[in-house]
């Protein structure tokens, strides 16, 4: 009889172990959980700023495409208003200077084309 109560006390042993190696694995796994949890939502939050930073930079290339387009017409409109009014390369340095004719800060063309209309009425 004292060889089965030790055998039992030992079988007891052993399971009294096991449950609690058990439930550390249960309570690991269940940490693992969270911080999988957590990581998924890292991995989601970060996932939407890449989009967003993708949409950002198509935004910007685009908007860049438009400025370059934009420029490059500009510099043909330029070449053309030299072609066309021999006079500006002459006078190009006065353009845009405080108080002087050519004074884009001071005179609007809405009020330039008003008054040059009335001074050929």
């Amino acid at each position: 009889a004292a060889a089965l109560t030790e055998r039992v006390a030992e079988c007891k042993a052993e399971y009294d172990a096991a449950a609690q190696l058990l439930e550390d694995r249960r309570a690991r796994a269940q940490e693992c959980d969270k911080e999988m949890g957590k990581l998924a939502k890292e991995k989601a939050r970060l996932a939407k700023k890449i989009t967003d930073y993708g949409v950002d930079q198509r935004k910007l290339e685009h908007k860049l495409g438009r400025m370059e387009k934009d420029a490059q017409e500009a510099t043909l409109r330029v070449a053309q208003l030299v072609e066309e009014y021999p006079w500006i390369p002459s006078e190009k340095h006065l353009f845009g200077q405080a108080g002087g004719a050519y004074d884009w800060e001071a005179t609007r063309p809405e009020d330039a084309f008003k008054q040059l209309g009335e001074t050929t009425e």
